[in-house]
């Protein structure tokens, strides 16, 4: 909560919760401006969300992600279905 209290006092930030990986959702929110970067600050990786901005070329950052190393091998593993 504290997080998006700074976001918010921030004009030039944007924050958004994605509740469902859904690619509506994706698609209505990419609809309103192209983000030069998204930022993910969990290691939720929702295939929808992550195909919708490579599709609009937007990139995206991975930040304050805690993997085990077995958990980063079944990423490692899933990139080609991703």
């Amino acid at each position: 909560a504290s997080g998006m209290a700074r976001l918010r006092s921030e004009a030039w930030l944007e924050s958004h919760w994605f509740p469902i990986d859904y690619e509506p959702f994706f698609d209505r929110i990419l609809a309103q401006g192209r983000p030069r970067l998204v930022v993910l600050v969990e290691t939720e990786l929702w295939p929808a969300a992550l195909a919708a901005f490579k599709r609009r070329g937007v990139p995206v950052a991975v930040v304050s992600a805690r993997l085990s190393a077995r958990s980063a091998r079944g990423y490692r593993i899933a990139a080609p279905l991703m």
